[in-house]
Formats: C-alpha cells, structure tokens, sequence
C-alpha cells in the first residue's frame, strides 16, 4: 500500500477517507468511495474515487481500484521547470 505524501500547501498529513459502501442495485456488484484530504488545512483533490468490485464463483474480483486512484491523484505534483522556483519570504526578485 502505497503512503500518502503531506500536504502541497501547508505540509500536514494527508488522510483517505472510505465515504461508502455499497451496491448498484445488484447482488452481484460492491462499491467503496474514498476521499482523499489533508488533516490540518483541509485541502482536497476535490474528487470521489470509486471502487468496483464484483462476485464470481463466490469470489470478489476488482474491476477498479479507487483506492489506489485516490492515492495517486493526492500524491501527484506539479513539476516546477528549473529556474522557476518560488524563492522564499522577503528574497523575492526585482
């Protein structure tokens, strides 16, 4: 299982959320929402990531796996081109 990095804007601790579970109105289908935010500042990706799981011979199969989005979209970082970082408080350009 892959760890959530900290926050982009304030550097807490990112936390996933399980928003739900459920069916699609079929015995056979399953469904989890997760969420994904950080515990201090409260940023979001601002999206719902949904897994999908299905029964088969008494087995659940996984056709998609939100957890694993939710995890990757939170982690995912702009790349910042080589000299233009921000420069720090009172250091600033011209």
């Amino acid at each position: 299982m892959q760890e959530l990095k900290a926050c982009p804007f304030c550097g807490g601790p990112g936390r996933i959320t399980l928003r739900s579970i459920g069916t699609d109105g079929r015995s056979d289908r399953f469904m989890e929402e997760y969420a994904v935010g950080c515990v201090q500042c409260g940023a979001t990706t601002g999206k719902i990531h949904q897994s999908r799981f299905f029964r088969k011979n008494g087995e659940f199969i996984m056709e998609k796996d939100g957890y694993a989005e939710a995890v990757a979209g939170w982690n995912r970082r702009a790349e910042t081109p080589p000299g233009d970082e921000i420069p720090p408080e009172g250091q600033g350009g011209s």
